[in-house]
């Protein structure tokens, strides 16, 4: 579903149309940009998330994937607890 995930006017519409299992990939990753633009961050990887989870919700999703960046977490390269 293309589109700007921070508008919550646009899901209930979209929401009829999702399917069982949905990939959110939506997001403003650039660690400087963040920095420079906090409120539009916020809004788009926050707020944006909830709109999505909140519209899903609604129409009965079964399973929602969301996809983030390795930057948030400090990722120090020790592996996974998948690779366990």
């Amino acid at each position: 579903m293309p589109g700007d995930v921070r508008d919550p006017r646009r899901w209930p519409d979209r929401a009829r149309d999702v399917p069982a299992y949905v990939f959110h990939l939506a997001a403003q990753p650039i660690v400087r940009t963040s920095y420079a633009q906090p409120m539009e961050t916020y809004a788009t990887n926050v707020m944006g998330t909830v709109h999505l989870l909140e519209a899903v919700r609604q129409a009965g999703a079964l399973c929602v994937v969301v996809v983030t960046s390795d930057k948030c977490y400090e990722n120090r390269e020790r592996g996974s607890l998948c690779e366990e």
